[in-house]
């Protein structure tokens, strides 16, 4: 999102239209949650997965590799956050491979 620069629509919005607008979902699944929409209470990250998966898009999903990650321990949640991020984990990968994997078109 802090590549999107100054806009007047809203973060959220501006995030599903990106996603709207793309040929494939690219999901990077590390150890943040990041914004959480004060409406539902569910990530951004999550509310665009939903969406790409309502509108067809394909997925490519990448989960960072707990045990072998090196990251700082600044960009990781701690407590709640990182809770709810383990739960979330799962819910990409179970979602993705039950329902949505499938060749990219050509």
């Amino acid at each position: 999102m802090e590549q999107f620069g100054a806009r007047k629509e809203a973060p959220l919005t501006t995030c599903l239209a990106e996603v709207e607008q793309s040929d494939v979902y690219l999901g990077v699944i590390a150890f943040r949650l990041g914004s959480i929409d004060s409406q539902n209470g569910r990530s951004f990250t999550q509310i665009e997965y939903e969406r790409a998966h309502e509108i067809g898009k394909d997925f490519l999903i990448y989960l960072v590799d707990e045990q072998n990650a090196l990251f700082a321990v600044r960009y990781i949640d701690q407590d709640e956050k990182k809770k709810n991020l383990k739960l979330s984990r799962g819910y990409y990968v179970r979602g993705t491979l039950r329902s949505h994997l499938r060749p990219l078109r050509t």
